[in-house]
């Protein structure tokens, strides 16, 4: 049995992200612990929400639409050019992404990939405060009510 389609899409989107210019191996799926200054700039993925969809009915396993809702929060240590290092970040991120239609569909895994939003702000105080850009991605699925670890 493989991975539920959540992990298989989170782990195909941390793939594609990792070794990019500003963040390169700093790419982090479902992290909880607080991330050390050492590893920023760093990317963080996640899957905190899926909304379902029937699309057939029937039996067995009728079509169902998945749609995914994809966090990518891109952190780097605040400073007086912040902002601009969290635009060059989230802008490698989107051209990683949207490169060309295999990215977009994550090989395969999914219909289609869209960035729906782009939240920045600033966290923390004194020397660990850092930048913040949570990219959400909307993440299309086809699949098969009861198969959780299969795209059609």
């Amino acid at each position: 049995m493989a991975n539920h389609i959540r992990r298989q899409v989170r782990d195909a989107f941390a793939t594609l992200v990792t070794g990019l210019t500003t963040t390169g191996a700093n790419v982090f799926v479902n992290r909880v612990d607080p991330v050390a200054t050492g590893d920023l700039p760093a990317l963080l993925i996640a899957t905190p929400s899926e909304q379902v969809e029937k699309a057939s009915i029937g039996m067995p396993n009728p079509f169902v639409r998945r749609a995914l809702t994809l966090t990518v929060t891109a952190m780097a240590r605040a400073s007086s050019t912040v902002w601009n290092t969290l635009d060059l970040i989230c802008q490698e991120v989107e051209e990683a992404v949207f490169l060309d239609e295999t990215t977009a569909t994550l090989g395969g895994l999914c219909k289609d990939t869209a960035l729906v939003a782009t939240e920045i702000s600033i966290s923390g105080e004194g020397d660990r405060m850092v930048g913040i850009a949570a990219m959400q991605f909307e993440i299309l699925i086809h699949a098969r009510e009861g198969i959780p670890d299969a795209a059609v």
